[in-house]
């Protein structure tokens, strides 16, 4: 329901007042133009219509052909979100989804299109916000005039956002690692609202960032208490290799051996062993690769 101002009741008062005298349309006031103005995008022609006494016809004829304003999409100062969505090189179901979020500034446009509009500004400063960087990647950004301004913003800020996999390939551990570490509080994260691609609302596809700063400082176990290196003694590399390649166990069942990871029955792998067996692996194809030279 449209809660009209009292400015606007005047205006159609004094336009029902004029009708009924003339016959005939009275002659736009500069307030109606105003309101037109204002409300243009936000109110469909009819319900701008229906405020100010006229017809649709008539309210569209006099923003477009008397007044010469763009359409609610044209405009300069606003883009559509699939523009949005082509100047930072990225699927248009992202930036909608984050129009209906509210993570930018936006509306939808009236006439039942389901058209999200968004101020070209606000979105100049949300892409420029380093904290909104997890949403997207600055470096496949289309438009030159960003791209320029993102590279010094970036550099300023001397920081980068890191996801799950990429702080567990720098840590040498498995993502299962990490992501116990953000559960636990040991780590902090930033956690998208919604999936990365903005198609599913339900959270439990969305994704963890890890500001750089946080990721290098943070000093991994694979198991609490235990430091790594002190867990893969030559003994325990020697029965993980042993139970996996003579004995066949699962990385589950070896785990249960060696007192590491959760003990489910139901679960399928052990992520923390099947990373060290993989790590033993191709340690010995490169020590029979070195020997062969």
């Amino acid at each position: 329901m449209t809660i009209l101002s009292l400015d606007a009741l005047d205006v159609i008062v004094r336009h029902s007042k004029a009708m009924n005298l003339s016959g005939r349309s009275p002659a736009w006031t500069p307030a109606e133009d105003q309101f037109i103005r204002q409300n243009l995008g936000r109110m469909t022609d009819e319900e701008m219509g229906l405020a100010l006494g006229r017809t649709a016809i008539a309210v569209h004829l006099r923003w477009h052909r008397d007044l010469q304003l763009p359409g609610p999409s044209k405009a300069t100062n606003i883009l559509t979100a699939n523009t949005a969505a082509r100047l930072l090189g990225i699927d248009s179901h992202k930036t909608a989804a984050w129009v209906d979020l509210g993570l930018i500034p936006g509306r939808i446009m009236a006439g039942g299109r389901n058209i999200r509009l968004i101020d070209r500004q606000a979105l100049r400063r949300w892409v420029l916000n380093p904290m909104n960087w997890v949403y997207f990647d600055p470096k496949k950004v289309r438009d030159p005039e960003l791209k320029r301004m993102l590279a010094l913003r970036a550099a300023r800020w001397g920081d980068e956002w890191w996801s799950t996999p990429k702080v567990a390939k720098y840590h040498g551990v498995a993502t299962g690692d990490v992501k116990r570490y953000i559960t636990k509080g040991w780590l902090k994260s930033f956690r998208l609202p919604v999936s990365l691609g903005g198609r599913n609302l339900d959270r439990k596809w969305s994704n963890h960032f890890v500001l750089k700063s946080d990721a290098i400082q943070v000093r991994f176990a694979t198991y609490p208490g235990i430091r790594r290196d002190s867990l893969w003694t030559a003994a325990a590399d020697a029965w993980i290799l042993k139970a996996r390649d003579e004995l066949g166990m699962t990385f589950v069942a070896i785990g249960r051996t060696m007192k590491i990871g959760k003990y489910n029955y139901t679960k399928r792998s052990n992520n923390t062993i099947m990373y060290r067996y993989h790590q033993l692996k191709a340690l010995q194809k490169k020590n029979t690769r070195r020997r062969a030279k």
